[in-house]
């Protein structure tokens, strides 16, 4: 049973490194269009801080 919750954890952070991901792209893109500085920068540090989270 151990096992099996260390797959699915494993799944589960793999997709939200994904997500992780996605989102980054999107903030860099709403970046390029000039739009939402300290927006962009807060979204930034939280997905990096999530990221962090996800890699202990």
């Amino acid at each position: 049973m151990l096992h099996e919750f260390r797959e699915i954890r494993d799944v589960q952070v793999e997709q939200l490194q994904q997500k992780c991901a996605e989102l980054s792209c999107a903030i860099e893109h709403v970046r390029g269009l000039g739009h939402g500085d300290s927006l962009t920068a807060a979204g930034a540090r939280l997905v990096d801080a999530i990221r962090g989270e996800l890699a202990q």
